[in-house]
């Protein structure tokens, strides 16, 4: 805030679009409406909702980073490395789902970073090759906060379009704040009925399943529109 400009006044230039003419009511409705309908009890928008609680789920295992690696044996020092390796994954994903997505589409960016999750959570699970390895899947695993913080925002504006994208992620950030406090809960009260953190782990790998079908699914539908094939 005090080194960048806060206005496109103070460097000379004007809101992206300002000079140009506006638009008839007849082609304001024909480009708003690129979307599905909202409608929240529609199969889309449910499959939607199971697919943000699966992701949010999965980014709440973080949580437990620390105490996850001192339950492999490991120091408290590793444990904290192992979260700030998460969070490392966490950042530089975000900056790469954002150019995937630009070139390839949100549903291609976030298939790379599922991909790249549930390596993670597999390599933490088994455990193998010692400190280095296991900072190196927590790096990978967290990957998956790109789509909790990013890919949900592209997903929802794609499905549903600009003129409804603030209605449906209004109610898509209630679930997201739902499920951050039920995640977090839930795998501590898995490792306090098992004394181990492989069934959170196992969970987030099938919970990651569970939002690649969801992925699936609304790929599907989204092509079944009219105007998604004539562009296509």
């Amino acid at each position: 805030m005090l080194l960048c400009p806060l206005t496109p006044q103070e460097v000379g230039m004007v809101p992206f679009g300002a000079d140009e003419e506006p638009a008839s009511e007849a082609s304001k409705e024909d480009s708003h409406d690129l979307g599905l309908k909202l409608v929240y009890l529609s199969p889309t928008f449910v499959v939607l909702v199971i697919f943000v609680l699966a992701i949010v789920l999965v980014t709440t295992l973080s949580g437990h980073m620390a105490s996850l690696a001192q339950d492999y044996g490991y120091s408290a020092q590793v444990g904290a490395l192992l979260l700030s390796s998460s969070m490392v994954g966490n950042v530089v994903s975000k900056f790469a789902l954002g150019a995937i997505a630009d070139r390839l589409g949100a549903f291609k960016a976030i298939v790379c970073s599922l991909v790249t999750s549930v390596c993670g959570l597999v390599l933490i699970l088994l455990n193998l090759g010692g400190q280095g390895a296991l900072l190196a899947s927590g790096f990978l695993y967290g990957t998956c906060f790109s789509i909790g913080s990013l890919g949900i925002s592209l997903l929802t504006r794609y499905i549903y379009g600009d003129a409804q994208y603030s209605d449906a992620y209004s109610t898509i950030s209630l679930i997201t704040s739902f499920a951050s406090a039920l995640g977090v809960t839930a795998a501590g009260l898995a490792y306090d009925l098992t004394g181990s953190y492989a069934a959170p782990i196992a969970a987030g790998i099938v919970l990651i399943a569970v939002a690649a079908g969801c992925l699936a699914y609304l790929r599907w539908r989204v092509t079944t529109r009219p105007w998604e094939k004539k562009r296509a």
